[in-house]
């Protein structure tokens, strides 16, 4: 009983201090902070389940806090009402909640509510379709975070980052900055953080067209992280599963996924989880030839994309949709649509907001070296001083000590300005690399928009033939700043990945196609690598959308290999042959006559055979081809 009254008594009578900087303490009684801070933390445990409820609490906290003039209790329950806004999706409203918190904790000088502040923004300009405020904002963060030693902030940052270049179909930097997102949360224990970050890395392999180990690492995160999955995280696994299975042509298997995910979400408090449901089953029954149905699932998420705002669910809503109109002949829809995308994806393919993102990355990067060169001079400059205060004798040793350091500091600083400047230009090469991949991107994405538009099978093919060559080279210049040596790629990782882009886009249903490729040994330089790539790209095309008519499996070989002094390419196949009297240099057909123009480029011969299959074959001077 003694223990019970004692505790009652501090209970009534403690009081807590806070002070801000500059100012005197003032005091709150403890019971009135605790009333704030439960309003606050029943605001966070209603947050993923019910945000209305989520602000209802925060609402109550900013109110007791005014009342009792608390002014870090009110940023605190501004930062919950951005929070709870945000999950409404109420991006504006979110972003002057979030404004209300930075002010108030950078005149307090509150620097974990303000760094909070500043991260769930940059979150909402991303979900808001606002890339270059978004990448500013985080790229600011993640400084702070790297200055101050924030392991927990800075893998937020990190998954925010990697989800803005997620968002931009940017998948190499994706999954670079959501690995370093997942293993700082491993490594801190937070295994909630690691299944966040794994989940968007997997989702980011489909931009480097690997749809398979999108889905095998969706199926595995079940079972590395049991227990972490409420319905509605259940139902956003089942769904990226089922994408990865669509992106497969697996359709019929990801449709048991997609109406799994559908029934758990169908009656979500969360409209944009609804939305993304409904879309999802729109794509699906429009690819196995159901218009109706897919109209009937996409017109609804796209009401409630509107309605709410979300840019790049609308982005993809509006080709399925426009297309499902159009096989049921409603074209005046169809236009609609198709006049809406182009004039919301001019705003959102925006360039500068592209190359905005790079600048500040490459920025970050290079002040963070400078921090770390400033570092270990600071250090340096500690050890001197501390040599200067020895004995004469050990400060005479030590002078000649410092005088072999300076020279070697010397010679080493002179070698380090020389490798800056080459890291300086490899840099500069990657990123024109990059730049050059994003913009054939663009090109794609602009003739994937006409192809919706195409009037005939063959303007749409004439569309599909352009945009595999454009690919193609955005390929080569994809895997030359994804390499260590900028200056060549290997020959058989770009064959295997320009087959498996040609496989999607050409193999009809009921083929299969085996295929093999042994060039291990080869790489090339990019004058060597563009022109040879598009006339793979050719042949390759060539060879599925005509060898095989009528059969329901085939073999395509590919092989490039040495030959005395020169380099041989060999793409065959099983197929029907070539017509009687074919001739290379009579053809009519586009591509083979810019087989034939690259092969003159290249200074080589070519060569074909045709019976049981046929075989093409490119002799060609080896000029800049290194063995590994």
């Amino acid at each position: 009983m003694k223990c019970l009254a004692l505790t009652s008594f501090f209970a009534v009578f403690s009081y807590v201090s806070f002070a801000s900087p500059g100012e005197d303490s003032f005091f709150i009684p403890a019971s009135d902070s605790l009333r704030v801070k439960s309003l606050l933390d029943s605001s966070d445990a209603y947050l993923r389940d019910d945000p209305n409820v989520a602000e209802r609490f925060a609402g109550e906290a900013l109110e007791l806090s005014t009342e009792l003039a608390w002014e870090k209790g009110m940023s605190l329950a501004f930062l919950r009402l951005g929070k709870s806004k945000l999950s409404q999706d109420s991006y504006d409203t979110a972003i002057l909640y979030f404004d209300k918190a930075i002010q108030l904790s950078t005149s307090l000088g509150e620097a974990n509510i303000l760094l909070d502040a500043r991260t769930d923004r940059s979150d909402t300009y991303r979900r808001k379709g606002n890339l270059s405020l978004a990448f500013s904002e985080a790229f600011n963060i993640l400084k702070i975070t790297d200055s101050i030693g924030d392991t927990r902030r800075k893998a937020n940052v990190l998954r925010d980052i990697g989800e803005m270049y997620r968002n931009q179909e940017d998948g190499p930097n994706a999954i670079k900055y959501l690995t370093d997102a997942m293993e700082i949360s491993m490594s801190r224990g937070d295994s909630l953080g690691a299944l966040i970050a794994e989940h968007n890395m997997a989702l980011a392999h489909k931009h480097i067209d690997q749809p398979e180990k999108t889905v095998e690492i969706m199926k595995s995160l079940f079972h590395k992280y049991p227990g972490f999955f409420r319905k509605d995280d259940s139902a956003r696994v089942y769904s990226n599963i089922g994408n990865g299975l669509m992106d497969l042509e697996s359709y019929k298997e990801a449709e048991v996924y997609l109406l799994k995910s559908y029934e758990m979400r169908k009656d979500a408090k969360f409209p944009r989880s609804k939305a993304y449901a409904l879309k999802e089953l729109g794509y699906l029954y429009n690819q196995l030839d159901q218009p109706e149905r897919s109209i009937y699932y996409n017109e609804q998420a796209y009401k409630i994309a509107k309605s709410i705002n979300f840019p790049f669910l609308l982005r993809d809503i509006y080709g399925t949709l426009a297309d499902a109109n159009k096989k049921v002949g409603n074209y005046d829809r169809a236009f609609e649509l198709l006049k809406e995308q182009r004039e919301f994806t001019a705003e959102l393919m925006d360039q500068e907001r592209i190359a905005l993102s790079q600048e500040l990355r490459t920025k970050y990067e290079a002040e963070k070296n400078e921090q770390q060169i400033l570092l270990q001079n600071a250090q340096l400059a500690r050890q001197q001083s501390e040599l200067s205060n020895q004995s004469i004798l050990r400060n005479a040793l030590a002078g000649g000590l410092i005088l072999v350091s300076v020279i070697g500091g010397l010679i080493y600083r002179n070698q380090r300005i020389k490798g800056k400047s080459l890291k300086e230009k490899d840099a500069l090469l990657r990123e024109i690399h990059h730049r050059v991949k994003n913009n054939l991107q663009v090109i794609s994405s602009l003739l994937n928009m006409q192809s919706r538009e195409a009037e005939s099978e063959e303007m749409l093919g004439a569309i599909q033939e352009g945009q595999s060559r454009v690919k193609a080279m955005a390929l080569i210049h994809q895997k030359l700043y994804q390499t260590e040596n900028i200056t060549e790629i290997d020959f058989q990782e770009y064959a295997e990945d320009l087959h498996s882009q040609l496989s999607a886009l050409y193999k009809r249903e009921g083929l299969e196609i085996e295929n093999k490729i042994d060039a291990s040994n080869l790489k090339l330089d990019i004058d060597t690598a563009i022109p040879l790539g598009l006339i793979m790209n050719e042949l390759i095309s060539n060879a599925y959308k005509y060898a095989f008519e009528g059969a329901t499996n085939g073999k395509i070989n590919i092989g490039l290999s040495r030959v005395d002094e020169k380099i041989q390419l060999e793409i065959s196949d099983d197929g029907k042959g070539l017509p009687e009297n074919f001739s290379i240099e009579n053809v009519a057909s586009l591509g083979l006559k810019l087989v034939n123009i690259l092969t003159k480029q290249l200074k080589g011969t070519l060569n074909f055979e045709s019976g049981s299959g046929t075989k093409f074959s490119i002799l060609f001077d080896d000029l800049k081809l290194k063995l590994t």
